[in-house]
């Protein structure tokens, strides 16, 4: 069906399907399924594959993060929320020129991406008739599942399966990679420094399936903050430090920052032995989409080398930290 739509004062007409994607996982599935010529739209957040990053932005964040700390962040987006505000908000002006036939987003964190309830309301408020998908994936299978569903929403659905037989098929031989139970070392997986927050919904799963054991971290419950007593206590033997929104050398830098002024983090099994290693959170970890499985696959040979196998996957940096002086 041709479908007619206003861009400035020019009528344009398509048989193309216009997507807006409001989430940086379902602009890496789109492009994946073989729609990326189809996107019309991104979050300020979508940069995957970087052949987007030059779509429209249809979001921006309403906190200013720019030179802020951890702590200071996570306090002023706590702050922002007990007042009921949103994090993120929707250009619709552009929205409505626009025009998507389907707009994706979610309703996992309202921290990580603009809510699904943001996006009904500005389609309601514009009367645009455009279809909003909901992805909501708390574990691996469901990463796996909304793959599946997008593919049906863009008429993608056999390369959709295709495509997650082949993820199935990978974790399926990282798992039978995996040395014995009892050789499987204690990993902490932390998802923010400051305050300390662990890694959650399938970021556990992927610590199972590549061989590790995750001491604080629960498969499918929201990434959820902690304490340093609480970690001290759990004992981790190898920690992966995947704070969400950050580059390496950033990471890296947050890492070194932690072992100054944190003496229960330097008496931590894993930084004593050298086991902290920071990585590519948004590509691996925090983005639900075929990523993860990459995820598993790097975690794989950083869990081996608390054996003594020496290695330096792509996208991971080793860290060998002061540690605290033991007895």
């Amino acid at each position: 069906m041709v479908a007619p739509h206003l861009v400035g004062d020019t009528m344009t007409y398509s048989l193309r399907m216009r997507i807006a994607s409001l989430l940086p996982s379902a602009t890496e599935i789109s492009c994946a399924l073989g729609r990326q010529a189809d996107l019309v739209a991104r979050s300020h957040e979508c940069d995957f594959p970087a052949a987007v990053v030059g779509l429209p932005v249809l979001t921006r964040s309403t906190v200013d993060v720019a030179g802020r700390t951890p702590a200071q962040i996570d306090a002023d987006v706590s702050a922002h929320l007990a007042e009921g505000g949103s994090t993120y908000a929707i250009d619709e002006p552009l929205l409505r020129e626009l025009a998507p036939d389907l707009i994706l987003t979610q309703a996992l964190c309202d921290i990580c991406a603009v809510s699904a309830g943001e996006v009904h309301r500005a389609v309601h408020a514009l009367e645009l008739g455009s279809r909003v998908l909901t992805l909501t994936p708390l574990s691996l299978e469901a990463v796996f599942e909304s793959i599946e569903e997008v593919g049906e929403a863009v008429e993608r659905a056999d390369v959709a399966r295709a495509l997650t037989d082949s993820l199935r098929t990978r974790v399926a031989a990282a798992r039978a990679a995996r040395p014995a139970v009892e050789s499987r070392p204690r990993v902490l997986a932390l998802e923010w420094t400051d305050p300390p927050f662990v890694g959650g919904h399938w970021v556990p799963e992927q610590i199972e399936a590549a061989g590790g054991i995750d001491v604080l971290g629960t498969p499918g419950r929201a990434s959820f903050r902690t304490s340093w007593e609480a970690i001290a206590e759990a004992r981790p033997e190898i920690v992966i430090v995947l704070p969400c929104g950050y580059d390496l050398d950033d990471v890296v830098a947050q890492v070194e920052a932690l072992s100054i002024r944190e003496p229960s983090w330097r008496a931590l099994p894993a930084v004593q032995a050298g086991n902290v290693w920071a990585v590519e959170a948004s590509a691996w970890f925090s983005r639900p989409g075929p990523r993860v499985v990459e995820g598993i696959e790097a975690l794989g040979p950083i869990l081996r080398a608390a054996s003594g196998e020496v290695v330096d996957p792509p996208g991971t940096r080793r860290l060998r930290l002061p540690a605290a002086p033991v007895g």
